[in-house]
């Protein structure tokens, strides 16, 4: 068993280049993401009809031992009605799959991406959205991302897997100063798989920056912070079809300039999933400590995700997607050292061992339709309920907002090919058979999903 889905069996190199592109029609309620009740004074929700244009391309190269994908993109978004809001977007990634040996695999990838993050949640599924307080108002911010994925079997039973990566949000352009942020961060960690069974232990360590800000009459002190975390895992696959995971283990958030107090406490997750020839439904709890580099802050959160896809029409290759997400999230400010136990959804109270900044709720719904044929433009209905509940009381409230938007795409990958894809993830099922059993449909770098899958290298 290993990481991703191992070493094609052709002899022979194969390398493609291919544009990508699509167009869509798109409404929201909320363009801004302005607060519901806005203040005395202040503008309420704007609603906008939107075009948005997205020409890209993709290489890909395919050998017996290694997998690479280039995507790149450039959204361009109208607003009609608003030429003066019209933006534009850049994004890129490379990701790289070797199969160093039959027992050992490395994942590699590079992203970047500016945007604006006004409308950046259609592009992201229900699990994205509810993980982070969403920035209201227009910020342009360059995102960029270095991840290391590494996987090592010592026997039929025993293997070793290891991740690193490096990410930097820094704003271009945004309506009040902010801090650029960093992280950095390296986990690892033994598994021993048993017939249906596979126990693994995993540690993580993320240094977490914030830099200082001296701008505009605003001045903020640098911070660092140092989030460790251990978790014991087990997976077990019930059928062919049906799997559950049990995670649970502790984190800490610390100061670290210089190291010196902390916050300490559970997380976990639940999980049961199905998958099989093109369905797909899972359902997840999970608990969560750590950074947020889109607003800057340590959060506590509890997430509930329930998400599903039915091949309406296998035949045809139309597809039905729906994600429902809902996020209880506590920013925290770590003081001095403690041990933080807070039961699930519910909010801590400021201590001497750390201060709640803010606590907000997120709900999403997402859902999309499409037809996806394999050498034809793919057409794509998708709508996303997003809803925020600030606490108003509070240090630093989150905004409270609800926006609703919808888009009709059509787009292709030209000459039409099957896609190898480079895992993302490590499996979650003890065979491995959910990385081979991914639902056909449209990708947000314009790619088609699932079909040509690399067969695993077992």
């Amino acid at each position: 068993m290993v990481m991703g889905t191992g070493a094609s069996a052709r002899a022979q190199s194969d390398t493609t280049l291919h544009a990508v592109g699509s167009v869509g029609l798109g409404y929201t309620d909320n363009m801004f993401g302005t607060p519901t009740d806005p203040a005395p004074g202040q503008p309420g929700p704007v609603g906008v009809w939107m075009l948005e244009l997205s020409p890209g391309l993709a290489v890909i190269h395919d050998s017996p031992r290694a997998l690479h994908m280039f995507t790149y993109a450039h959204p361009f978004t109208v607003y009609l009605g608003h030429s003066d809001a019209t933006q534009q977007s850049d994004v890129g990634a490379w990701r790289g799959l070797f199969t160093l040996s039959p027992q050992d695999e490395l994942i590699l990838g590079l992203s970047a991406e500016r945007s604006n993050t006004r409308l950046g949640n259609l592009n992201a599924g229900a699990d994205q959205t509810t993980a982070a307080s969403q920035l209201t108002g227009d910020n342009v911010l360059l995102q960029a991302r270095l991840s290391q994925a590494y996987s090592h079997e010592y026997s039929g039973q025993w293997r070793m897997t290891q991740s690193s990566g490096v990410g930097a949000v820094i704003p271009l352009d945004v309506p009040t100063p902010q801090p650029i942020r960093y992280e950095v961060l390296f986990a690892g960690g033994p598994e021993y798989t048993t017939g249906r069974n596979a126990y693994g232990v995993t540690g993580e360590a993320t240094y977490f920056l914030v830099s200082e800000v001296d701008e505009g009459g605003l001045y903020v002190e640098s911070a660092a912070q140092i989030v460790l975390s251990g978790v014991f895992r087990w997976r077990h696959d019930l059928t062919e079809t049906w799997s559950t995971e049990l995670n649970g283990g502790l984190a800490g958030a610390m100061r670290a300039d210089p190291v010196r107090g902390g916050v300490w406490g559970p997380i976990g997750l639940a999980a049961v999933r199905y998958a099989s020839e093109g369905y797909d439904a899972g359902l997840v709890v999970h608990r969560s400590l750590g950074p947020d580099l889109l607003t800057a802050r340590t959060v506590m959160a509890d997430h509930v995700l329930l998400s599903g896809g039915v091949p309406i029409d296998q035949e045809n290759h139309i597809v039905l997607r729906t994600g429902t997400g809902y996020s209880h999230s506590r920013s925290l400010e770590v003081q001095e050292s403690g041990f933080l136990v807070v039961a699930p959804f519910a909010t801590p109270a400021s201590t001497d061992d750390a201060r709640l900044v803010t606590t907000f709720d997120t709900f999403v719904l997402d859902a999309s339709v499409g037809w996806y044929p394999e050498d034809l433009p793919y057409v794509e209905f998708r709508y996303q309920h997003l809803e925020q509940i600030g606490e108003e009381s509070q240090i630093a409230p989150a905004a409270t907002f609800r926006r609703n938007m919808g888009m009709l795409s059509v787009g292709m990958m030209w000459p039409s090919r099957e896609t190898p894809r480079v895992p993302e993830r490590e499996p979650t099922r003890v065979d491995d058979g959910d990385q081979d059993s991914r639902i056909i449909g449209a990708q947000t770098d314009g790619l088609p999903r699932g079909r040509g899958a690399r067969p695993r290298n077992d």
